[in-house]
């Protein structure tokens, strides 16, 4: 899991002087660092179903990970005519359905670390 890092940053504006404080999530180094609190069992699990449409509300764009995947530009192409939201679970289950019983939580977690979205990691294990 990520850690959380305290940034203090302040500023002056005219005769006053204005402080803050803010917490932000430190990026793990690695992936095997990211998952160390996940079990192992977790990790060997195929994504159920509703994980993966609950991630999918979650991308912004499908695009993003899609190239992760592993799924070819033919294979992209057949969600290009959905609508969006559509396009981001149809995506993940494709990915499902083609690794069949490969598409584990660590193999998916694998494809969000490349495409940088540890924030992501967090929310599906």
């Amino acid at each position: 899991s990520a850690q959380l890092i305290l940034v203090a940053a302040g500023y002056t504006s005219s005769s006053r002087t204005v402080s803050y404080t803010r917490l932000r999530m430190a990026a793990p180094e690695s992936l095997e660092e990211c998952l160390r609190a996940v079990p192992e069992e977790r990790l060997e699990q195929v994504c159920l179903d509703d994980h993966l449409l609950e991630l999918s509300r979650e991308l912004s764009r499908w695009p993003e990970v899609s190239p992760f995947l592993g799924l070819s530009e033919t294979e992209e192409e057949e969600f290009e005519s959905r609508p969006p939201k559509r396009q981001r679970v149809d995506v993940l289950r494709k990915w499902r359905e083609k690794c069949g019983s490969g598409a584990t939580y660590r193999r998916l977690s694998e494809a969000l670390w490349r495409a940088q979205r540890v924030d992501l990691i967090d929310k599906l294990c």
